[in-house]
């Protein structure tokens, strides 16, 4: 994303409408390639159907372009990281619901993963090495 708004200077919301068409053309196959029980229709459905595959989803893209403006790449992945590692604690202290072991395993190579880079900045700052200087946000869309 920021190849792109640095780059090629285009409209991001234009991208983003062209990668989710682009991404649910394999979905639209999936029924005709596959038995699938019918779907059973009914306004409840449709409404929930708009809201996770629509707006949710474009709502996400343009939080990360927005977020991708401000923040290193780096940076905003890294605290991406966590948020699978938030649901799932959350979803075991709400719902009650137990992790299994590949679930805790995942937590721990994320909880890993972030461990060592920090600890990587963390001596890269002690050896007095500078950070690589954050950029300016970037206008427009």
């Amino acid at each position: 994303m920021k190849y792109f708004q640095r780059a090629r200077g285009f409209d991001m919301l234009n991208f983003i409408a062209w990668q989710m068409l682009v991404g649910i053309l394999p979905l639209c196959v999936l029924p005709i390639a596959m038995p699938l029980a019918d779907a059973q229709w009914s306004a409840t459905y449709v409404l929930l159907l708009l809201w996770t595959g629509a707006l949710s989803t474009a709502v996400g893209f343009l939080l990360w372009i927005a977020v991708l403006r401000f923040l290193t790449a780096g940076t905003a992945s890294l605290n991406m990281l966590a948020i699978p590692v938030i649901a799932l604690l959350s979803s075991m202290l709400i719902f009650g619901e137990r992790l299994g072991a590949g679930e805790w395993v995942g937590i721990g190579c994320i909880g890993a993963g972030l461990a060592i880079i920090s600890l990587r900045a963390w001596l890269a700052s002690r050896r007095g090495e500078r950070p690589a200087p954050e950029p300016l946000p970037l206008e427009g869309g």
